[in-house]
């Protein structure tokens, strides 16, 4: 089978892999899209995804396996396998790759203060939890458990994951793939809207005569239009440093479709964000001619956006959307709640106000301000880390920070687990893998 190159490196992945890959996600994000029975769904994206595992393992370390699952399932990790619970096959891939790492021989010695903020974190969460385990068990039981997987995953790969360079490469272009699945069934929503009128695809956000958000299978357009700009902001890094994921045209191709779909979404925080992180990596570029180039190509791109906003929305670009509103309420409620927060009791249940789309407001009025600095501390050393290790995987997380400052739920959005474990994998790898044969 034709092996592929990164970087002028042979890809360890074949053609194959990447396209029967994308093929099962796009057949399972279709068929969630339009509704069909969600058992029958459910079942079969689980056979898929163990046939497309068990292929995978041939070229593939079984950390590596669960990460390209995971990232494939990103367009539709918020589409439940039964009823209306948050057991999405996303989540039960990530439960599975947490008691795989944790049964794993290897153990770093590294990074000894990311694992005691982390294990700080959790044990924070699970006192929480059980002094409040009376009240409200439903709605804390789901927060808990989301914030327990989320810091879980990223504590034991502290300990117990390595990834190589050409990996990480690897996994950008897995994770390109499933981004343009994600934008092509926010296409068929927009499509099928404008033309057919058919308004029950997929989730979408009706906001009167003014808009309507295309999300996806995302539950937010904003959260949506977020995931396909990191998909962009990939690309851009390999067209600017010329590292390509894959070749220049298709770098183009790609590029100008999860733009063109992330602005259809009508969310501006993606396109925002993407800008914002562009700005600085070119500032971490220190090129004169690619900023120059970066200029002349960049001007008429944001006409064309701004051009096509309009066409789908009535009211002005500028508009907060309520959330200076909702960063006031979060602010009152945090003072009288300055320490633990709504206490995993869930903020909008127990306040009875929207969550601010500010992921800084967000953990202080979910868990007050101890738990919201030990979690800020743990980001940004796993963060900034990541700069001399990976810069792609360091601007990729800082779009996602940019972009939790315009929406609600930072830690459920999914996609900010991938740069944090691949971060952290590239970190602890210091010796050659031995590969599954």
């Amino acid at each position: 089978m034709k092996r592929l190159e990164i970087n002028n490196t042979i890809d360890k992945f074949t053609k194959s892999d990447y396209l029967i890959g994308t093929s099962i996600c796009f057949v399972i994000s279709i068929l969630y899209m339009f509704n069909l029975n969600q058992i029958v769904v459910g079942g079969l994206s689980i056979l898929l995804f163990l046939f497309y595992f068990n292929r995978i393992r041939k070229r593939a370390t079984l950390n590596e396996a669960f990460t390209i699952c995971l990232i494939l399932t990103l367009p539709f990790s918020f589409s439940p396998l039964v009823g209306s619970s948050f057991f999405s096959l996303f989540i039960i891939i990530q439960f599975l790759f947490i008691c795989v790492l944790f049964a794993s021989n290897f153990s770093s010695k590294k990074n000894l203060l990311i694992q005691i903020l982390g294990l700080g974190l959790l044990l924070f969460c699970l006192g929480v939890y059980f002094f409040n385990q009376s009240n409200y068990p439903k709605i804390l039981v789901e927060t808990l458990i989301k914030t327990l997987l989320f810091l879980l995953i990223i504590i034991i790969a502290l300990i117990k994951l390595k990834m190589s360079d050409l990996t990480v490469s690897s996994m950008m272009k897995f994770y390109v793939f499933a981004a343009s699945v994600a934008g092509l069934m926010v296409l068929i929503q927009y499509l099928s809207l404008k033309i057919l009128g058919i308004n029950y695809l997929g989730v979408q956000n009706q906001f009167g005569k003014s808009r309507t958000g295309f999300a996806g299978l995302f539950y937010d357009y904003s959260i949506s239009s977020i995931y396909l700009s990191s998909a962009s902001l990939i690309l851009c890094y390999g067209l600017l440093t010329k590292k390509y994921i894959i070749n220049y045209k298709w770098s183009i191709i790609f590029l100008l479709f999860t733009i063109g779909t992330s602005v259809l979404t009508s969310g501006r925080s993606g396109i925002a964000a993407l800008f914002i992180a562009l700005f600085f990596l070119l500032i971490y570029l220190r090129n004169i001619k690619i900023i120059v180039i970066s200029l002349i190509v960049g001007f008429p791109l944001v006409k064309t956006i701004l051009y096509i906003y309009s066409l789908n929305r009535t009211t002005n670009l500028s508009n907060d959307s309520g959330r200076l509103d909702n960063y006031l309420n979060a602010l009152n409620y945090f003072y009288k709640n300055f320490w633990f927060g709504s206490r995993f009791l869930g903020f909008s249940e127990t306040s009875k106000s929207m969550l601010p789309h500010n992921f800084i407001l967000d953990f202080l009025v979910q868990y007050g301000v101890v738990f919201t600095l030990l979690l800020l501390l743990f980001l940004i050393v796993v963060w900034f880390k990541g700069l001399k290790k990976q810069p792609i995987l360091f601007f990729l997380f800082l779009l996602m920070l940019v972009g939790g400052n315009f929406h609600a739920s930072f830690i459920n959005t999914h996609y900010i687990v991938i740069p944090l474990i691949l971060i952290i994998g590239t970190l602890n790898n210091n010796e050659s893998i031995s590969y599954h044969k």
